[in-house]
């Protein structure tokens, strides 16, 4: 298929059409949200109390899996950016990458029979082929939101759905896999062997409905000569708007992986509330969910970039609320709490990546060319390689505080270690997420503007110095 050539303010998609695009790309970060919500919230536990790994080498697994993204996110996106295909450039990736991702996801929940070392060789090698499936499939499929619609709206209105999925996912992650867990009388290894291939099934079903709805849908020009790696890279380095992204993306999400990670080992051995892991985390990312539409308002009347300042500031009275509660504070307070934490949560999930559409137009700005693959596969390796090192941090500070993982009550050093974790971090990355997020250079004062310099760019004239045009738009 010839794909057709469009000006940014080109004409929107029908009402119904918009649905349809809305809600089916919206359902694919049913996978991210969930897929990444059940390794954030469960895979350190299980490494150290289930596989029967030490938390160091836990870390060491998840970290080695996050820098093995280094290569694979980026180069998705560079090869995604260069596929010429009658079905477009992303979705025949969606199809490709069903089987690897139904396989992975089951085998990093498998306990082998090995000991030692060679046990941990195997969760290592099942871990980078968790996250290379995952590049597979997400970094096209984030590429490929900016190219669904060409109007601002539609595309806040796109990935808004996107991440009320990312976080409907993230919220069964933190219910439904605990619940199935235990309700397998027994070798628990069962439970979570039966998890992992329930939502395995459900991820691949996903990928295929996505590959059949989003084929040939793709509106942007196709570049005619593809950038080299090493150049988008330099043409990265110069988007400034992309440097502050990534900083407010890192930062958006090292709180929620820290604080994911770290939350069963909090409610076991500080709260002393064991069992009570679905309810605690389920209200909080319930609360996330519903505090989207309030993100959505915002972003309209407020812009993006005030609107994840907002969120931040939520965030980190949230973190200080859980700074007051301990063993004898009553559930009802622990809960309210949490649910309190779940509304600057939902920032995290609303605006870093409802940004990049933004940073891809100033990009063509700058320099002629559409990249959204590699920037796509630059974020989704910042997201995953934030959680790697959050994972490892995590692993490091319970093996040196004296955590032993089949002990049922732990030693006040690891204890208070676990809560210092838990809350203290997440709340000084919140406040400097915020001071991020409010030097970001477009919002709805420059958008316009940013849209004439790429329609510009797309007609051959020359723009002059964009950052110079935006900084003087009012």
């Amino acid at each position: 298929m010839t794909q057709e050539k469009t000006d940014i303010t080109a004409s929107p998609l029908p009402p119904k059409e918009m649905r349809k695009v809305r809600l089916v790309y919206g359902l694919g970060d049913f996978y991210g949200g969930g897929a990444m919500g059940i390794v954030g919230l469960l895979y350190l536990f299980f490494l150290t109390n289930i596989a029967g790994i030490s938390p160091l080498q836990a870390g060491l697994v998840v970290f080695i899996g996050g820098v093995f993204d280094a290569i694979t996110d980026p180069l998705m996106g560079t090869i995604s950016d260069r596929t010429r295909s009658k079905r477009g450039r992303r979705a025949p990736f969606f199809l490709w990458g069903v089987i690897p991702v139904v396989i992975s996801f089951i085998f990093i929940w498998y306990v082998p029979a090995l000991s030692g070392w060679w046990l941990v060789l195997y969760y290592i090698f099942v871990f980078c082929f968790f996250n290379g499936a995952f590049a597979i499939v997400m970094v096209p499929y984030a590429a490929l939101a900016p190219e669904l619609s060409p109007d601002a709206g539609q595309r806040t209105s796109i990935i808004g759905t996107r991440m009320a999925f990312s976080v409907f996912g993230a919220l069964l992650a933190a219910v439904v896999p605990m619940l199935i867990i235990e309700s397998i009388g027994g070798d628990v290894r069962v439970g979570y062997i039966l998890m992992a291939l329930l939502f395995a099934l459900i991820f691949g079903a996903i990928w295929l409905l996505m590959y059949f709805v989003m084929r040939g849908r793709e509106i942007a020009p196709a570049q005619k000569h593809p950038t080299k790696i090493g150049t988008s890279l330099k043409q990265m380095g110069k988007n400034k708007p992309f440097r502050i992204l990534v900083a407010v993306y890192l930062l958006a999400f090292i709180p929620n992986d820290i604080t994911g990670a770290n939350f069963i080992y909090f409610l076991n051995f500080y709260l002393l509330r064991e069992g009570y892991f679905s309810l605690v985390v389920g209200l909080t990312m319930v609360v996330a969910v519903l505090s989207l539409p309030f993100y959505i308002m915002l972003i309209k009347r407020w812009g993006k970039p005030k609107t994840m300042v907002v969120g931040c500031l939520l965030r980190t009275a949230g973190l200080l609320t859980l700074l007051l509660i301990g063993p004898e504070t009553p559930l009802w307070l622990i809960l309210a709490f949490s649910a309190f934490h779940g509304i600057g949560m939902g920032s995290s999930y609303a605006v870093p990546w409802a940004l990049l559409p933004e940073v891809t137009d100033y990009d063509e700005a700058l320099t002629g060319e559409r990249n959204e693959g590699i920037y796509a596969g630059i974020m989704t390796f910042i997201r995953k390689l934030s959680s790697a090192l959050a994972m490892l941090m995590i692993g490091a500070i319970l093996q040196f505080s004296g955590y032993v993982g089949d002990a049922a009550v732990q030693s006040e050093t690891a204890v208070t270690a676990i809560r210092m974790t838990t809350i203290l971090l997440p709340l000084v990355c919140s406040l400097i997420c915020a001071f991020a997020a409010a030097r970001f250079p477009i919002g709805p004062h420059n958008l316009g503007k940013l849209r004439e310099l790429v329609d510009a760019r797309r007609r051959g004239e020359e723009v002059g110095d964009v950052e110079k045009m935006l900084e003087r738009t009012k």
